[in-house]
């Protein structure tokens, strides 16, 4: 990240082109980035101080996004470790457990790589009418997905 620092003397939101942020990424456009990226110098404030922590824990899987994940994990001079945290299965009652018994056996007869996965995350919020028009959206699609989604 310093790197970059010295390259892009503005904020990330108002680069007009994609930036490459470690290698095995896509490129992505600063506006697409959360506040406090686009902030750039805060965020640098963060990344310097990385080498103080023990561990870095990115909320993802390896078969999600191999690539990615096989860049962050590589050996980063000065750098704690990098680890996807996995797929966190939370155990609960009966019930619970018959809706997620029916998602992966309607998984398991889809076709390999036909199944778009939507999740916003545990941190990510969607307004009633984010919610509706992605449902529309999808619909519409025709696309085979398992969408994730928390009531708000």
């Amino acid at each position: 990240m310093p790197n970059l620092d010295r390259m892009y003397p503005c904020e990330y939101r108002d680069l007009p082109e994609p930036v490459l942020f470690f290698p095995g990424c896509v490129p992505v456009h600063g506006v697409d980035l959360v506040e406090p990226v686009q902030a750039y110098n805060k965020f640098l404030e963060l990344v310097m101080q990385y080498h103080e922590d023990a561990g870095i824990i990115v909320n993802s899987f390896v078969d999600l996004e191999p690539a990615a994940l096989k860049a962050l994990m590589e050996d980063w001079e000065g750098l704690p470790p990098v680890d996807p945290n996995g797929l966190f299965v939370r155990s609960g009652s009966e019930s619970e457990l018959t809706g997620s018994d029916q998602c992966l056996k309607w998984l398991d007869k889809q076709p390999s790589g036909s199944v778009l996965f939507v999740s916003v995350g545990s941190g990510g919020t969607l307004s009633y009418e984010q919610i509706i028009e992605l449902a529309f959206g999808l619909e519409m699609s025709g696309q085979r997905f398992l969408w994730v989604i928390r009531t708000p």
